[in-house]
């Protein structure tokens, strides 16, 4: 395994992306597409195009409908800096960015990434409007671009992965996962190793500021899951936790494991503040019966008891609508991966 790092990162950076400083701010919320401080379900249909989100603040589903096509899939984010979640997709065999900004109610696209590239679109430079952002999954590259700003730049960090005969498909054992794993308001670079055992399964995070951190947590059947869902404690990064695929566990540091999903059905949903209190809520999708099951946090050391469930809400032919799901999707992970 490879590690590769950038000796020019930080000047890159801090010169060309206009560093902030470190400072608390107020927790991110994704896939609010109503701008009400709450994360709404949301699915996509790669055949139609169609997006139906669920608004969980006002109860009411709302449907729009952007680019189609098998390579096509979700990459929402808010590009225009308004509060409001845009419906954005990517067509990663040709580098393509397609869909509708919520400001103007107009639709966009361009090019923005090499074929074969992931998208890993989040917020770079702390000024709360997502970045366009790819990952080259055989270089461990990060591209990058600012829509309201209009820097771009790249950057080499990760670690090269390898490809195991006995899987089918073979799934990419590398991951990239953006994220505030500090909770500055910036999100950072990171990727995730499932390695062949705990012991060699982890996080690898670069901040900002330059600084890196690499922090032990995973397993072979493990996939990454971020997730602002408790409060700091110890040394682990905020933000980390894996969902063990054949168990159907949620695993996060300094808590009790717990189980939500059924094997061969559900894979998880990271990174959802379905109530607004400021924490993210361990939700699954079943890719079979489009269920939604969501566990809510309070940021304790366990959840609150609060779950809700709901039936019909996808299914087959819909995928949810969620960045870290198109990663997992285009690292060829499924419901039943191996």
């Amino acid at each position: 395994m490879n590690r590769y790092l950038s000796i020019i990162i930080c000047v890159m950076m801090v010169g060309l992306w206009s560093a902030q400083p470190c400072e608390a701010r107020q927790q991110k919320v994704f896939n609010d597409f109503d701008g009400d401080g709450k994360t709404d379900i949301a699915i996509y249909f790669p055949a139609s195009g169609l997006w139906q989100v669920f608004l969980v603040g006002s109860l009411t589903i709302t449907n729009v409908t952007t680019w189609s096509g098998p390579n096509y899939l979700p990459a929402p984010g808010d590009y225009d800096g308004d509060g409001k979640t845009d419906f954005m997709v990517f067509n990663s065999a040709i580098g393509g960015w397609y869909g509708k900004l919520s400001r103007t109610d107009t639709f966009v696209g361009g090019g923005f990434g090499p074929p074969g590239s992931w998208p890993v679109s989040a917020d770079y430079d702390g000024d709360d409007s997502t970045d366009l952002a790819v990952y080259e999954p055989l270089t461990g590259i990060w591209w990058a671009a600012s829509l309201t700003k209009g820097w771009a730049g790249g950057v080499q960090w990760g670690v090269l992965g390898d490809f195991r005969s006995w899987e089918d498909p073979q799934t990419y054992t590398v991951l990239p996962m953006p994220f505030d794993f500090n909770q500055d308001g910036t999100d950072d670079f990171a990727v995730y190793y499932r390695g062949w055992s705990m012991e060699d399964s982890g996080w690898y995070i670069l901040y900002l500021t330059g600084a890196s951190t690499y922090y032990n947590w995973g397993s072979s059947g493990s996939l990454p899951v971020p997730g602002n869902y408790q409060a700091a404690r110890g040394n682990a990064p905020q933000g980390v936790c894996v969902y063990k695929i054949t168990t159907a566990e949620w695993d996060i540091p300094y808590r009790y494991h717990f189980h939500v999903g059924t094997y061969g059905q559900t894979l998880p949903v990271p990174a959802g503040d379905y109530d607004g209190n400021g924490y993210d809520d361990n939700t699954v999708y079943n890719y079979v019966t489009g269920e939604w099951i969501i566990i809510y946090n309070t940021g304790g050391g366990d959840v609150d008891g609060r779950v809700m469930i709901g039936g019909g809400f996808g299914g087959s032919t819909a995928v949810p609508a969620n960045i870290y799901s198109t990663i997992y999707k285009l690292a060829r992970y499924s419901p039943q991966p191996w």
